[in-house]
């Protein structure tokens, strides 16, 4: 596979792309529902708990997973569709030109990227515990207070789900927005760290910070969200496993 340089994928982004203003509205209102998803499982097991009834712990997975990723996507969605409709959705949301090529492009890609990310991390997780700073992270906590029979939703939405939710909305919509206000490269940076810091954890910030330039350049590279889908999916499979395989206790 060709790598280009960084510089090259950027000018070529920057002369060819073209903005479309759906997203001028889209990018504040997927800001404002990313606050509100995160701020959802919280209020709603708040108010459950209030209830005089018993949920079973498989809901409270599907509430606070599934319906954060709803609010995620579904807002900047019926924006996008109510506003632009000169062109297919698919087409809208970079889904239209799927080519056999990219899985290639994702495991090839996962597989330079995977062993320096994994080794920041336990970099990460040893500093943090040297100086007395709790290294856990969310996936870990949902996995240490989750039931055996939740596994399987836990790993449809983190492979599934999520890689198609957060790559439409971080790498196309808000990259988009950043970019028309502030350029390509501090929109590469500042949608990665957005992207980084969302996914909460110490540990896990300067790993999900290269992840997302990576997945960003995909998508700068290739005008379509399928490379970094696919290479979002990949990368969440292989991690799964390992804390399904490794579940702390």
């Amino acid at each position: 596979m060709n790598i280009p340089r960084i510089a090259d994928i950027i000018d070529n982004y920057s002369r060819n792309e073209k903005f479309e203003s759906w997203i001028e509205i889209a990018c504040p209102v997927a800001a404002f529902f990313i606050v509100i998803a995160f701020m959802f499982p919280e209020v709603a097991a708040f108010l459950l708990n209030l209830l005089p009834l018993t949920f079973y712990p498989l809901f409270k997975i599907f509430l606070k997973l599934i319906m954060t990723q709803l609010i995620l996507f579904i807002p900047p969605f019926i924006v996008m569709m109510l506003l632009s409709r000169d062109i297919s959705a698919f087409a809208k949301i970079k889904l239209n030109n799927f080519k056999v090529k990219y899985f290639k492009i994702a495991f090839i890609t996962e597989a330079l990227i995977f062993f320096p990310i994994v080794a920041i991390a336990l970099i990460m997780f040893a500093f943090l515990k040297y100086f007395g700073i709790n290294p856990s992270s969310p996936i870990i906590e949902i996995l240490k207070n989750s039931p055996s029979g939740s596994i399987l939703i836990l790993f449809f939405i983190s492979v599934i789900v999520a890689p198609i939710v957060e790559e439409y909305v971080f790498r196309m919509i808000i990259f988009s927005f950043i970019e028309k206000i502030f350029g390509v490269l501090p929109a590469l940076i500042l949608t990665s760290f957005i992207f980084a810091v969302l996914h909460g954890g110490f540990v896990q910030l300067v790993p999900l910070f290269l992840l997302a330039v990576v997945l960003q350049l995909l998508y700068m590279r290739y005008k379509s969200l399928y490379p970094s889908i696919f290479l979002h999916m990949l990368h969440n499979l292989i991690i799964m496993a390992l804390f399904i395989t490794i579940k702390p206790m």
